[in-house]
């Protein structure tokens, strides 16, 4: 298991972004206490059991069926919110096969994993992984195989098999989630747990067609060379508002809508950048390189979907002993209308355990759970009976978990979980980002006392 760096609201910079700001506050994980499930569900529209909520982990033997009509190799390229790029092809080596390379990791993985992908609910799982003979990965990733989990969706559809009864989505994002991957060789290294965001668009955008304005979410964590343990309190959340001019500069408004000079909410300094510049089409098709202050800072990859733009940013640089990893997702700033996001999800997140000595841990599996959105009401089904307000166009408070900052095309929420003890009852957020009408993202806070946020993701149910 891998402890968690305090995580943070950033405050002043670093290479690209750099600190943040100010401390992320999180809920107490106690007993379960409040209201019966049954009860909130009579709140709500209508609850499913959280039982439908996609499994917290997924066995090889998952997915039953043979592989469908022969389709042509289809190819993704992104990022993993644990860090580093991998690349994904669908039926290649063969129909139903998978092949996964770990294109760059900042965990010293490299080589490829083949397996086959079969259905798993309404997306698709992995099994069978074995190492590529032509590209095999590291030494102890191969002995380790039995045990990593992947799984994926293609847009917000299944892959157009008979089986599925579903057509192939014009939509070139993949988004998925890998778990119980080695974050070394060295014994008793942590697993990493995280999600996979990617796409098959291969050829590069003109800059011209995606600038714009667009909301993005964004961690970012320090991690030591060497054993790769993440740096005590580098651990940071933010979101805001973001530009990409026509001439490749990308400017960040953090906590608030964009405008032209932002600066820190909280410090009042200037908002940091960077620029775009064409990746190496040969290795990286259809990405970008991120530059700032001249050198290299990590890799956009782009997705399209109708006329809105989704950006992947993996950040990695290497500074003064330390690596420097950020995961970005951008997506062109749209106002959410009243209910944009009503409905019954299911979820998935990297799962964390809380002890006394050791804080917060990741275990290296992933968890799933139901989130249920009315209007402005939400619950979960991680702590039953807890209704919470959310609000639209919103996202982590500058200086107050009780007054989210305005932000266009996010959804900020406001959880109040039982105490312990009496008047111990502490306030987390969570940030939502949708990716469509049937899939969101967001950044979840777990805990204030010990400041840790993960990643996750939902489709509709």
């Amino acid at each position: 298991m891998e402890a968690m760096a305090g995580v943070t609201h950033a405050r002043g910079r670093g290479p690209f972004y750099g600190p943040l700001y100010g401390p992320l506050y999180g809920p107490l994980y106690g007993p379960l206490y409040g209201l019966l499930s049954s009860l909130v569900c009579g709140l709500l529209a209508g609850c499913p059991s959280e039982e439908g909520a996609q499994p917290a982990s997924r066995p090889a033997s998952a997915g039953t069926g043979t592989p469908g009509p022969a389709k042509p190799p289809k190819h993704y390229l992104g990022m993993m919110s644990l860090g580093g790029t991998i690349a994904l092809t669908l039926d290649a080596p063969a129909p139903g096969r998978v092949t996964l390379r770990f294109a760059d990791s900042p965990f010293g993985l490299h080589g490829s994993v083949v397996g086959h992908y079969m259905p798993d609910g309404d997306g698709y799982v992995v099994t069978s992984l074995e190492a590529d003979a032509a590209d095999p990965p590291p030494g102890h990733v191969v002995s380790q195989l039995g045990e990593l989990e992947v799984a994926f969706r293609v847009g917000d559809d299944r892959l157009g098999d008979d089986r599925l009864g579903g057509d192939r989505l014009g939509d070139d994002r993949l988004g998925g989630d890998i778990a119980n991957l080695p974050a070394s060789a060295l014994p008793g290294a942590a697993r990493l747990a995280g999600l996979i965001h990617a796409t098959s668009l291969a050829a590069l955008p003109a800059m011209a067609d995606i600038a714009g304005d667009y909301a993005f979410v964004m961690t970012h964590v320090d991690r030591a060379e060497g054993d790769l343990s993440p740096v005590h309190g580098s651990n940071q959340a933010a979101a805001g508002q973001a530009r990409i001019t026509a001439d490749g500069r990308l400017a960040i408004c953090r906590g608030q809508d964009y405008r032209d000079h932002c600066t820190s909410p909280d410090t009042g300094e200037p908002a940091p950048g960077a620029t775009l510049h064409p990746a190496d089409q040969t290795r990286y098709p259809g990405a970008f390189e991120l530059r700032a202050d001249g050198e290299v800072a990590g890799r956009v990859f782009l997705s399209r979907d109708g006329d809105a733009w989704t950006l992947f940013i993996d950040q990695q640089q290497s500074l003064g002993g330390k690596l420097d990893l950020g995961a970005w997702v951008l997506r062109s700033a749209r106002p959410l209308r009243d209910g944009a996001l009503s409905g019954n999800w299911s979820c998935r997140q990297p799962d964390v355990s809380f002890s006394v000595l050791a804080g917060a841990q990741l275990s290296g599996a992933m968890a799933g759970h139901s989130l249920w959105i009315d209007g402005g009401t939400v619950a979960t089904g991680r702590v039953p009976g807890i209704v919470s307000d959310l609000s639209l166009n919103a996202a982590f408070g500058n200086f107050s978990e009780t007054r989210p900052a305005s932000v266009g095309g996010l959804a900020h929420v406001k959880w109040f979980d039982p105490p312990i003890q009496p008047h111990t009852e502490l306030i987390r957020e969570q940030v939502l980002m949708p990716l469509g009408d049937t899939h969101l993202i967001y950044l979840n806070e777990m805990r204030r006392d010990v400041d840790s946020v993960v990643w996750g993701a939902c489709h509709k149910m």
